[in-house]
């Protein structure tokens, strides 16, 4: 048998971001560009470029991850990952 009892409790909700690069306002009321934003944190370690021990933290706005990175992904369409490729 469960005893349930209703809590209540606060949580800490993000409510909006800000890209660190452009500065653009991202909230939650812009669907896809709140599940299209990129948020980044770590820690420098020895030999790291970043300094050791010192916590860091990145946001950006999708054009901004595009622009930053974009020249360097490698793109697959979902499903196909096992897929051969055809011989020309």
């Amino acid at each position: 048998m469960r005893t349930k009892e209703t809590i209540s409790k606060i949580v800490e909700c993000t409510t909006s971001i800000t890209c660190d690069r452009c500065g653009k306002v991202i909230t939650r009321d812009d669907i896809v560009e709140w599940q299209e934003q990129q948020c980044f944190d770590g820690c420098g370690g020895y030999g790291s470029a970043f300094p050791d021990s010192v916590r860091w933290t990145l946001d950006l706005c999708d054009s901004c991850w595009y622009c930053l990175v974009g020249e360097f992904v490698k793109y697959e369409t979902y499903g196909q990952e096992d897929d051969e490729p055809e011989d020309e």
